[in-house]
């Protein structure tokens, strides 16, 4: 059972006075980072409310150094499975526009629409390309049926395989990552916003009236607990959009976890093309009709790809393996706990023992105790945390890198048949380009539904949680683009308004797929947080 405000802010000790620490008080504050964190901070300040963002609360919670957290190119891919999705993938491309207009940077998007194949004779593919246009048709969606020789008249770069059928809309296109992040910050600031990068959380509690988040400006004054350097913030309330790869621990340490979410990787290259696939559209191979079987790492049956926008040298497409056939990032027994919490997500439900619960109190008990952020996931999953510097550690290390190891060779092979498929459909696709190799990270729901509603363990509206998904059917491309809806649909949360034209009981973070649970916090989340770091 999820428990009430007052139990979960009994557990919060009295705020404490900060000698040196600064105070600043906001209506609004922001944890999180990406292109959806600061569109929701833009919104908030334009709507006259003191809106703070913090990017990347934590050091154990940030994106690797170098990394803003936000991909160089996103997708805008508008058929989906179902009309809903397709309906939120139109709403996004409509924001996408209007930021666009609304920054005067002409290079933020690149429309070149979207290209989905399905080869004669495969099975899931024809299925998949089968909903796509039931789901179009539905949700209004502009497109047109083509047959593999009407692909390559109309794009003579791609030879399609015979028999092939394909769905095209000139709707969506690509998102220059950087360029659209850049113009949202700049648009938040000029709105109001003030935007704190790179601070380190060291606490937080609920104080009644308010919460108070304990901040540093590096992870060494954190270690030190903040000193001079400390800034106090006090909203009213507070927003968490925390980025995919650190989901699951941010929601941990604000006591919540979303079951049925988890974190999925897919690798990434360039291939060096010549300057006409400029021209190309996004474009997805639904299969190939292979009869190799899926544990095979090289049966790669789909994959899609798009033209960069920056057409210096080397010029290059980016490639990738089709969503579908991605794998949890988590290691093995992060995998096993997660499929663990969702069942007991479903006893709870049905009265079961709620043992996620527990588990959940677990992962909050770690990082307040002090835990490396690795302990958390662990224990988040319901796994062990073993004694630092002792045998069992130091297997559980040298396993933990072997698995590291087999993942990444499994992504390279899958890349590599990724870019194979790729060659045969892209007439001219170069080699592949060295050094270039990413990895895609997301969040991938039952459903594919983004996730927007309020924390259940307090008064709606007081901590909202806000983040994009993807489904992880065969079709569905990385759901990212829709940064700019969820930012508005947290905005609308976190007023209290209903959501914009979308359906309220589709997007809510406490609808029945996700299972939503509160778990109490049982440690001083004020004073001892920082111990985690």
């Amino acid at each position: 059972m999820i428990p009430s405000t007052a139990a979960v802010a009994a557990a919060a000790a009295p705020l404490p006075a900060a000698n040196a620490s600064r105070r600043r008080a906001a209506d609004v504050l922001i944890l999180g980072g990406g292109l959806q964190a600061r569109a929701a901070a833009y919104l908030l300040a334009k709507r006259g409310k003191r809106t703070v963002l913090v990017e990347h609360a934590a050091p154990q919670l940030a994106p690797a150094a170098g990394s803003s957290g936000v991909p160089p190119h996103l997708v805008l891919h508008l058929p989906a499975a179902t009309p809903h999705l397709v309906n939120e993938a139109t709403e996004a491309f409509a924001l996408w526009r209007g930021v666009e207009a609304a920054s005067g940077a002409r290079s933020l998007l690149h429309l070149c629409g979207s290209i989905d194949i399905a080869p004669a004779g495969s099975g899931a593919a024809a299925a998949a390309l089968g909903a796509m246009q039931e789901a179009g048709r539905a949700a209004g969606l502009p497109f047109g049926m083509l047959t593999a020789e009407e692909v390559g008249a109309a794009f003579p770069r791609l030879r399609p395989p015979r028999g092939a059928a394909a769905v095209f809309t000139n709707l969506g296109g690509v998102v220059q990552g950087r360029v659209a992040a850049a113009a949202l910050l700049a648009m938040a600031q000029r709105a109001g916003a003030d935007v704190a990068a790179g601070r380190c959380l060291l606490g937080w509690c609920d104080a009644g009236s308010h919460f108070a988040v304990r901040t540093a400006g590096s992870a060494a004054a954190a270690a030190a607990g903040g000193g001079e350097d400390e800034v106090v913030y006090e909203c009213e309330q507070l927003l968490l959009m925390p980025e995919a790869a650190v989901q699951r621990q941010a929601l941990a340490l604000f006591g919540l976890a979303v079951a049925g979410a988890s974190l999925w990787s897919v690798p990434a290259g360039r291939w060096g093309a010549p300057e006409e696939c400029g021209a190309l559209p996004v474009w997805q191979l639904l299969g190939s009709g292979s009869t190799r079987t899926v544990d095979d790492p090289t049966a790669v049956d789909s994959c899609w790809g798009l033209p960069l926008l920056e057409w210096g040298p080397p010029r290059s497409l980016l490639v990738s393996q089709g969503s579908a056939g991605g794998e949890p990032a988590e290691q093995p027994q992060q995998q096993q706990g997660q499929q663990q919490d969702a069942a007991s997500a479903a006893d709870g439900a049905s009265g079961g023992g709620g043992s996620d619960l527990r588990q959940q109190e677990a992962a909050v008990t770690a990082v307040l105790a002090g835990a490396a952020a690795e302990d958390l996931a662990e224990l988040a999953a319901g796994g062990l945390v073993e004694r630092p510097g002792s045998e069992e550690a130091q297997d559980a290390e040298r396993q933990r890198e072997a698995d590291e190891q087999q993942q990444l060779l499994r992504a390279q092979r899958r890349l590599g048949a990724a870019g194979g498929l790729a060659g045969r459909l892209v007439r001219g696709l170069g080699g592949r380009l060295p050094g270039r190799d990413t990895s895609q990270q997301f969040i991938v729901t039952p459903d594919g539904e983004l996730a927007v509603g309020s924390h259940p363990g307090y008064d709606p509206g007081r901590i909202v949680v806000a983040f994009p998904a993807t489904a992880s059917a065969l079709g569905c491309l990385p759901g990212d683009q829709l940064a700019p809806l969820v930012a508005r649909l947290a905005m609308n949360e976190l007023l209290g308004q209903p959501p914009e034209a979308v359906d309220a009981a589709a997007v809510s973070l406490g609808r029945e797929a996700l299972q939503a649970q509160a778990a109490a916090l049982q440690h001083d989340t004020w004073a001892e947080l920082s111990l985690s770091l």
